[in-house]
């Protein structure tokens, strides 16, 4: 449980701090976008980080539970799975990416409503 708590305080601040930064700089954010996809080598060094972001989570919390643990372990697979793809065939990601830039309302308030509740349980509870 300890390593859970961990975990959700640094998703927790680490979403809050998107989320917010995402409300106070969009223009950055969309800068921030477009040359990640503009550019092959930080394709994949981002997959390289998000599958050991992934595996780093799973490896501490693979605990499949109708919880905030277990919210943790679907980021953790979601991570490494993410980190597989853009390795493999980056261009699955980069077409996400323009609906995400589409859609940033949506992205701002899933981001910081995640960073909320990993906040919450991390720090609170």
């Amino acid at each position: 449980m300890e390593n859970s708590v961990m975990i959700a305080q640094v998703l927790g601040l680490m979403y809050l701090s998107i989320g917010i930064g995402m409300l106070l700089s969009p223009a950055h954010y969309d800068k921030l976008l477009s040359e990640f996809e503009n550019h092959s080598s930080l394709i994949y060094l981002g997959g390289i980080i998000a599958l050991i972001f992934g595996y780093v989570i799973l490896h501490m919390n693979n605990v499949w539970e109708g919880s905030y643990v277990g919210a943790i372990t679907l980021i953790g697979w979601i991570a490494c799975v993410k980190g597989v793809i853009l390795l493999a065939k980056p261009d699955a990601i980069i077409g996400q990416m323009a609906f995400w830039k589409k859609q940033r309302t949506l992205m701002q308030v899933v981001v910081i409503a995640l960073g909320a509740v990993f906040a919450y349980y991390g720090f609170i509870a």
